[in-house]
């Protein structure tokens, strides 16, 4: 399942994670759809699978 459903009209969500506090960058890797967000405040970073 992806994040966002991008088939239709508009966009829509279709899976909710927990956000980063003060998120300041993110990355795609094309190749698996993973998505990663670092954190600002902590240099902690989040990875996403679709």
């Amino acid at each position: 399942m992806r994040p966002f459903d991008l088939t239709g009209q508009r966009p829509r969500i279709t899976k909710r994670v927990r956000p980063l506090r003060d998120p300041f960058s993110i990355g795609v890797d094309t190749g698996s759809g993973r998505l990663a967000v670092a954190s600002r405040s902590d240099g902690t970073l989040q990875l996403v699978d679709p």
